[in-house]
């Protein structure tokens, strides 16, 4: 069927590969869907810190797709003329358009989109809304902003009730969980001369991630005699620390920091895997003067390493619990409880058979309940609700 509206205007304020994280991979794959709707134009809209355009927009290869990205220079987010401007020059008309915010930053000018008539929808990441709680220079608070969205997509239940509880309007919320798929292999795997069972995590080293009690929870495995590789994918400011931790409980051949990767490597690691751990936890935090906790509000990498038939020890912070079927596809545990993380590992180390069984029900569990056609589905059928 032939959707009402003509146009989706994908506004993120990054894009890969110059950016990799939960809300680039949200902007790719939203782009990789988009390409094959059809009866449906798809403009992408993209933040650039360059002063001075020699060109409003580039050429970029999606998929053996060409993929026009239109540029917004830092200056153009706090005044909607230029993206008006952008808009009508795009062909976009307002009775037959839908903005979809995969990024927060322009809330300061959704008053003014809406006033021209043109529907919205915006893509939370659960931690952003709390960033934009403190007041904007107009000395309103940057929430009121979000009364001008149609719709607002929230990654779990856990982001739904701390949304309402800042009061945004319930009828504008829903939840959308998930996002992950199984890639095609590359054709340079990586190596796998790693001692198995194989443990991999996924993830910023910083401190909401809860790396030290995953470390501690290894030593506590190492003194019990079992064996095992962690394979820990990321960077962060706390790399220093996590290479301390690894190096006061001689784990430096059993702990590897692999540091940063591009998507498709990682996704390589997924598939090279045993087990996945996901060790994150609430922090208390201070943004604009208020006091807010940020943590892991859905926890994509626990999708993916599903989709990949990777069976989980996820702990119980924010929304992760929502993503894991527990005691099926995996198990959750008490965050910051480092003994009950490695007694979760310890079940899946050494019982191949129960491994195996719950890699399957973890890709069961994803394929059904968190794959990027179940996401985009629910999203494109909550924009068709707008017309």
């Amino acid at each position: 069927m032939t959707p009402k509206y003509k146009n989706i205007v994908v506004y993120s304020r990054n894009l890969p590969p110059e950016s990799v994280g939960g809300i680039e991979t949200n902007a790719l794959y939203l782009i990789k869907n988009l390409m094959r709707v059809e009866g449906v134009r798809m403009h992408v809209v993209t933040l650039t810190k360059r002063r001075f355009l020699l060109f409003k927009s580039k050429k970029v290869e999606i998929e053996s797709e060409t993929v026009t990205v239109n540029f917004l220079k830092k200056g153009d987010t706090k005044r909607p003329q230029f993206l008006i401007r952008l808009l009508r020059r795009l062909q976009c008309a307002p009775e037959d358009t839908v903005i979809y915010h995969n990024t927060l930053d322009l809330h300061r000018l959704y008053a003014a989109i809406k006033g021209y008539g043109y529907r919205q929808v915006a893509r939370s990441g659960g931690n952003d809304i709390f960033f934009l709680k403190s007041e904007t220079g107009s000395g309103k608070p940057a929430l009121e902003n979000f009364r001008h969205l149609d719709r607002i997509f929230l990654n779990s239940e856990y982001s739904y009730r701390r949304a309402i509880g800042m009061g945004l309007d319930q009828n504008s919320l829903t939840v959308i969980k998930g996002g992950c798929v199984r890639e095609l292999p590359v054709e340079d795997p990586p190596p796998v001369a790693y001692t198995r069972p194989i443990i991999i995590s996924c993830c910023r080293l910083v401190d909401f991630k809860g790396l030290d009690d995953a470390i501690q929870a290894f030593h506590l495995l190492d003194k019990r005699g079992c064996d095992f590789t962690y394979i820990l994918i990321g960077e962060g400011n706390l790399r220093g620390d996590i290479e301390a931790r690894i190096a006061q409980h001689d784990l430096q051949g059993k702990c590897l920091l692999l540091g940063k990767m591009p998507p498709e490597q990682v996704h390589e690691y997924y598939r090279l895997a045993d087990i996945y751990l996901s060790s994150s936890k609430d922090i208390a935090k201070m943004n604009g003067g208020v006091e807010y906790i940020h943590t892991e509000t859905m926890g994509r990498s626990l999708c993916e390493a599903q989709a990949y038939g990777l069976p989980v020890v996820s702990t119980n912070a924010g929304g992760s619990p929502e993503m894991v079927a527990d005691g099926s596809s995996g198990f959750v545990v008490q965050q910051g409880d480092a003994e009950a993380i490695a007694a979760a590992l310890a079940i899946l180390i050494q019982d191949e058979t129960q491994r195996k069984a719950m890699g399957k029900m973890a890709e069961r569990h994803a394929r059904e309940n968190l794959s990027w056609d179940a996401v985009f589905s629910r999203s494109f059928g909550e924009i068709a609700q707008l017309f």
